[in-house]
């Protein structure tokens, strides 16, 4: 536990931009029953991910239970991630209620907001069922990154969503692209 409570200190507080501010390389193998960070709770964690020679490989994220919601992603590699991204990554988030993504949402977030809406909005948005692909590059000009979701459940409304952005050192600056469409009985689409 203190190994991985020093791994998150390390993490909080850096700037993510580039990804080799970390690390030239790393190799991230956890196993375990029962993770707690404060009090976040999550249950039955594997998690196998790897970073070296400029190559994101995903062998296994998987979170049984994070307070009502599972997440996993399998099999999954970008090769030049900071350079001339190439690849895929799929994963699933299935929630039966969102209490344990809210406060993940509350500690990454403490002053947007979303930890308040997301208690006000959950019985609405439940359960929900989310896979999500990253493909790279994002269209045929062969840069960029794609993350879609296709046929998102949440309560009663089912979504797709698309986000292209480019992978370059100035990418908070440069335009990105969203797509969103939803449909929910009830509703004029």
């Amino acid at each position: 536990f203190l190994q991985v409570k020093a791994l998150a200190d390390l993490l909080v507080g850096r700037n993510l931009n580039e990804i080799t501010s970390l690390a030239d390389s790393f190799s991230i193998l956890i196993k375990t029953d029962l993770f707690q960070l404060d009090d976040i709770r999550l249950k039955d964690v594997s998690v196998d991910v790897g970073y070296a020679d400029d190559r994101l490989t995903v062998t296994r994220i998987d979170v049984g239970d994070l307070g009502g919601a599972s997440f996993r992603a399998t099999s999954g590699r970008i090769d030049g991630l900071t350079t001339n991204p190439h690849g895929l990554l799929e994963a699933t988030l299935e929630a039966r209620t969102l209490d344990g993504l809210a406060l993940i949402a509350g500690k990454l977030a403490p002053d947007s907001g979303i930890l308040p809406w997301l208690g006000r909005m959950a019985p609405s948005l439940t359960p929900a069922i989310v896979k999500t692909r990253i493909t790279a590059p994002a269209g045929p000009d062969g840069t960029g990154i794609r993350g879609a979701i296709e046929n998102g459940v949440a309560g009663s409304t089912s979504f797709n969503l698309v986000l292209e952005a480019s992978v370059r050192t100035d990418w908070p600056e440069r335009p990105a692209r969203l797509s969103v469409s939803a449909h929910s009985p009830g509703s004029a689409d």
